[in-house]
Order: C-alpha cells, then sequence, then structure tokens
C-alpha cells in the first residue's frame, strides 16, 4: 500500500523503496545514488521480490507519477 499526497507530489511508499540505510533526519544528503541503491538491493530482495508479477506491475503505475519526494517506511526519504 501505498499513499499520495498530491498537493506536494508526495509519495509515502511505506515497504516500496525502502533500504538498509539510516540517518537522522531520515534524508539522503551526503548518500551516492550508489550508496541508496547499495542499501535499496538487499531490502528489495527480501521484501519486495517475492511479491507476485501483477503486484510488480504497479510500478509502471508509480513511476508515471509527478514524484517529487518518496517518504519510505524503511530507510531514507528520498
Amino acid at each position: 500500500m501505498v499513499t499520495w499526497l498530491a498537493s506536494e507530489n508526495i509519495l509515502f511508499s511505506n515497504d516500496l523503496f525502502g533500504q538498509y540505510l539510516a540517518e537522522e533526519p531520515p534524508v539522503n544528503a551526503g548518500y551516492s545514488k550508489e550508496a541508496i541503491l547499495k542499501g535499496a538491493e538487499p531490502y528489495f530482495e527480501r521484501v519486495f521480490a517475492p511479491a507476485s508479477e501483477s503486484d510488480k506491475a504497479i510500478i509502471a503505475d508509480i513511476a508515471a507519477m509527478p514524484i517529487q519526494t518518496v517518504a519510505t517506511g524503511h530507510g531514507l526519504i528520498l
């Protein structure tokens, strides 16, 4: 489940797009794209990879949205 705040273009993604990274405050400042992807890969494999193909197809719909911020339930705000 995700929540979309259209007025701010924020996707509250819960488990989707999470990573094994932490920061205080939980923002991606100081992390390279490579470091974020490295933290996201094992998280994706454990949490989202087992999802059905129809569940994964929703990512195409999400990619078409005018997202400015992804507020994950686990990891950094992107």
